[in-house]
């Protein structure tokens, strides 16, 4: 599945390579096939499994996965939770009458009669800790399992690595802001755009998309994560910044050369241009596939 992610930095590569002018920057949906990138219709909500395609899918996966144990029919929970994380979590799906054994394998303890709305078996995200799960033998190492997806979602959150700046604006902690700047035009090799992450979830909860995020793109990429109390000092930084409309919220900053009549004066300051993630261009912010989206326009 990791096949689809490859083909998103491979084509984000094409486009930091090619010095094409912009098409527009209208409201018109971004179509992602002109830079032969996966359709959002490529990144099923649920798959179901059974113990061949369970072998290549999810132990073959760098993706975190959340494998939801069922009977008869899957809880309407689970799959309004597979839409939330879709993109950043893939969802599995194993009847318990249907593929008894590989049921028993993944949750020994799950029987048809106690399974009530169902048992999520959560693997990490990376591809050396599913290297390490082993389901026989005396020396076991098996998965998480939680019984809710907040609980499902916390599990696979916290297996993915924070790589996350974290920037409040307020005045004493400026400094850090434009080191960080700084670091992502001069200091990065190559050079990487600035990008704030604004979310609404209390500390110290990040969204799962953006470790996700933060953790495919960190090549191009320098990613920092802004609390939305902060948001009243970020605006007091960032002129005529908008109140955020959704959460989670997205800041491009583009570096700014200073004018001719600047640098004859001395002056020497940082400007950007700061490009905002639009919902209705750009789809729902919390999904993996809109914020790439955002990113390659």
């Amino acid at each position: 599945m990791d096949v689809l992610k490859v083909a998103f930095m491979l084509g984000f590569l094409a486009v930091c390579c090619m010095a094409k002018k912009k098409i527009s920057l209208n409201m018109d949906p971004v179509d992602v096939k002109r830079w032969g990138l996966p359709l959002d219709s490529k990144y099923p909500e649920s798959i179901q499994l059974n113990e061949n395609s369970f072998k290549q899918k999810v132990l073959k996966s760098r993706d975190a996965w959340i494998v939801v144990i069922f009977k008869d029919k899957l809880h309407g929970k689970w799959w309004s939770h597979a839409s939330h994380v879709k993109g950043s979590i893939w969802y599995g799906t194993v009847d318990i009458e249907k593929q008894e054994a590989l049921a028993k394998m993944l949750a020994p303890d799950a029987t048809s009669d106690n399974i009530g709305n169902g048992w999520a078996v959560v693997f990490p995200f990376g591809r050396t800790p599913k290297d390490n799960l082993k389901f026989v033998g005396k020396k076991k190492n098996r998965p998480r399992i939680a019984k809710s997806p907040g609980k499902a979602e916390e599990i696979a959150a916290n297996s993915i690595p924070n790589q996350l700046e974290r920037l409040n604006f307020k005045p004493n902690e400026m400094k850090k802001f434009q080191e960080w700047v700084v670091n992502s035009y001069y200091k990065s090799e190559p050079p990487k755009f600035p990008l704030l992450c604004i979310t609404d979830e209390p500390e110290p909860i990040i969204p799962v998309s953006i470790l996700v995020l933060s953790n495919y793109f960190e090549p191009f990429f320098n990613f920092a994560l802004v609390r939305k109390d902060d948001v009243s000092f970020m605006r007091l930084q960032l002129k005529e910044l908008p109140e955020p409309k959704v959460y989670p919220h997205y800041l491009m900053l583009m570096g700014q050369e200073p004018s001719k009549a600047e640098m004859d004066r001395g002056e020497f300051g940082m400007h950007f241009n700061v490009f905002p993630f639009n919902e209705d261009k750009y789809g729902r912010s919390e999904l993996f596939t809109s914020v790439v989206k955002f990113l390659f326009t």
